[in-house]
Order: structure tokens, then sequence, then C-alpha cells
């Protein structure tokens, strides 16, 4: 008898286990990668340039794990640590940064479509971090009640992204309302020109706005390589207004690096030759305030007080955003959107191919060692930059999770 009465206790106990055991191995993993991610997203570069290629072309190849960002970052060794040159133990501290919760938790962020609400959505796009592919995930891939309307005239993408009754934009960015405040505004020239009143213009009303800003960012090396091979190509942003302080740089403010239209042929060693290419240490400027150092002074690039001005200008702006994605993980920065938002893509974005990544990746690993080491010594400010943007999103990231653990509804996505 007692036996009988044993073992539907016992079974009672395994259901039990079972049931719970998947939250508790989630739970645990985050306990576990929290304390390991900040370490591990600043040894992507602490540890070397090869180290850090090797790295960026794991990721690249796969994206479908939850929990990617981490792992592949674990998978980076100590052992690894001859490989470091002076000069990258020179710009990058072994620092883990701190975050406040105000910083980390930015879930279920306040946002409304509808026509009489102030929420506007602005996203600063910077070149050559996969803006492009991100723009049009925006203005086409999300489940709207009331979508963008797209409309592909002339061969350029133009698609509204408008409240119910075509009133009011809740999307400021390239594919919705076009280049309204420059081409590939920076932060600066956003928040200046938004603030003139360009939206109220616009739509011919005046309101109060909340703006909510996004961004993509880039790994400095895989951005630096990718837009110099733009350039070369004869590609160039020569109508960029780069205005700050309600005007843009004159000439000797910021000299040319060339004459004529474009640059078209230049050399790797030549792009990186000119001292005011603004491509050096472009997502820092882009994301800092640069009336702080009283705009483009002519030796705002390579003077190290100014830059480290920019640097912790950029580092404040990314925290007040919230929400900022990382180029080469797709996977968690679209669930990290959804969370934030509460938007929701149709498809994944890691299943859409973006087949530029993995020229630009060819190209950075046949490069000599030497250059190499010059790309990462003239964006010195990204490198630390990015750093930080990737223990952020780590955090960001970790606390999304626990946030979908705690309230049971914790699945692997798209799976």
């Amino acid at each position: 008898m007692p036996s009988l009465r044993i073992l539907p206790c016992r079974s009672l106990i395994v259901k039990l286990v079972m049931l719970l055991m998947p939250s508790f191995l989630v739970l645990f993993y985050l306990q576990i990668s929290d304390k390991r991610s900040s370490q591990a997203s600043q040894e992507l570069i602490s540890l070397g340039h090869s180290t850090y290629l090797s790295h960026s072309k794991s990721v690249s190849h796969s994206r479908r794990s939850l929990s990617h960002s981490v792992k592949v970052s674990q998978s980076v060794k100590v052992s690894d640590s001859s490989k470091v040159s002076d000069f990258v133990s020179q710009i990058h501290s072994a620092t883990v940064y701190r975050f406040t919760e105000d910083d980390i938790n930015k879930l279920h962020t306040p946002f409304s479509m509808g026509n009489d609400e102030s929420d506007v959505m602005v996203f600063l796009h910077m070149q050559k971090t996969g803006g492009t592919f991100f723009g049009k995930n925006l203005v086409r891939n999300l489940q709207l009640s009331t979508p963008c309307r797209c409309d592909k005239g002339r061969g350029m993408l133009k698609c509204p992204c408008t409240s119910p009754n075509g009133k009011r934009y809740w999307l400021f960015s390239r594919y919705s309302v076009g280049w309204k405040c420059g081409l590939h505004a920076d932060y600066t020239e956003l928040t200046e020109c938004l603030l003139s009143g360009k939206l109220d213009e616009l739509e011919q009303q005046m309101r109060q706005r909340r703006y909510h800003y996004v961004t993509v960012l880039r790994d400095p090396m895989s951005r630096f390589v990718s837009e110099w091979q733009h350039v070369s190509r004869g590609a160039s942003w020569i109508d960029s207004t780069h205005r700050c302080k309600g005007r843009s740089p004159t000439k000797q403010e910021l000299p040319p690096c060339y004459e004529g239209v474009s640059w078209s042929n230049v050399t790797l060693e030549e792009f990186m030759a000119c001292p005011h290419n603004l491509a050096r240490n472009r997502q820092t400027r882009m994301m800092a305030n640069l009336s702080l150092i009283g705009c483009y002074a002519d030796d705002m690039l390579y003077n190290p007080s100014k830059g480290q001005i920019l640097l912790e200008s950029a580092k404040q702006t990314l925290r007040s955003f919230p929400y900022f994605s990382i180029q080469s993980l797709l996977n968690e920065s679209q669930l990290l959107f959804e969370q934030t938002f509460d938007l929701k893509f149709q498809t994944p974005m890691f299943e859409q191919k973006n087949r530029h990544n993995r020229h630009s990746a060819d190209i950075l690993h046949s490069l000599p060692e030497s250059l190499q080491k010059q790309i990462l010594e003239v964006n010195s400010l990204d490198v630390q930059l990015y750093d930080y943007a990737t223990q952020l999103f780590n955090k960001r990231y970790q606390y999304a999770l626990r946030h979908l653990v705690q309230h049971s509804s914790y699945r692997e996505p798209y799976s």
C-alpha cells in the first residue's frame, strides 16, 4: 500500500520538473551569461584584429540561435591574447561599463500611431551600417493596421508612414519622408532640424511631438572598408550639408579630400591618409552633439581632447535612444525592437540576405596586417563606441529575455 501512495507523488514530481525545467535552464543561462557578456563583448576588439575578424566571420555565418550574440562572444579565447597588437592594447582598456536601470530597460516604450498622438520614430541613418536594409524593413515589413503607402517612382522607394487619417507622420526616415533634414543627417542636424519645425512644415500643422530616435551600428573595421569600397566605385555624399548651429562648415573648417564630384578609384591607403575624411570615426561623430566642440573646427577630427568629448557625447546619445540595432545581430536586434515598441515584423529580418556583407568581410580578411592595424588606428573612437554599444546592447537584450521568461512567453523566435 505505501508504494501505491508513493508512485503518484513521484509521478507528479517528475511532471513538475519537466514542466519547469525549460524556464529554469533559461534563467540559469541568463544568470551566467550576464556575468560574462560585458567581458565577452569588449573582447571583440581587445584581443587584436585577427581575433576580431574571426569573430565577425563567425557571426555572419549563423544568426538563428536566440542567444547567438552571447555564445559567439564567449567563444573568443583569452589564449589568443598573444595576438594583441600594442596599438589595440593602447586604445582599448578592459573596461566593463556600468549602466543604470533607465539605460537598460526600454521595453514597451509608449508609441502610438493614432491621428491625435505625438509619437514619431526618427531613424538616424549612418552610412554603410546596414541602414538601408533596416530602413526598408521599417516601411515594408512591419505588421501595421495602416501600412505605409509604398510607391517606387523613378526608381526611388518612397513609403509615407502616417496615421490612419494620413495627416500625421509617425516615421521620420529616408523612405518615409525623404532626406528632409539633409543627406544622411547626423544627430546634431536631426535635432536642430526637427526642433526648428520641419515636421510642422511637412504636415502643415503645429503640434507637440515626442521623438524616439533609433539607429544601426556596425563594427568599425567592416564599416570603414565598406565605405571605402563605395567611394572608390564613384559614390559620394557631396550633397550632405553637415549643418551645425544653423550653418554648414566652410572649406577651411572641413577641407575636401579630393577635387571634383567623386573620389573614384581611390586606394585604401589614400582613403585613410586624408585627415579630414569623415569616414574616420563616422559613427562617433554622427552620434555626438557637435556643438559641444564648436561644430566643424579645423582640428575637430584629430584633436585628442575634442575626440574624447565627442566619444562621451556619443555614448550619452546612445543611452538616450530607446532602441539601436547591431548590424551583425539581426535576430537579436529584431527581438529587441519588437519588445521595445510592441511592433512585430511580418517576416524575420535574419532570413533576408544582405549580399554586401560577405564581400566586405572577404576584402577585410585579405588585407595585410599593417593595413588592418591602420584602419583600427584611424577609427579609435568608433572602436571604443562600438565596444560600449555592444555591452549596452547585450544588457538590453538579456533584460528583454528575462521579461519574456517571467511572463511565460519565452520561445525561440521563428523556429
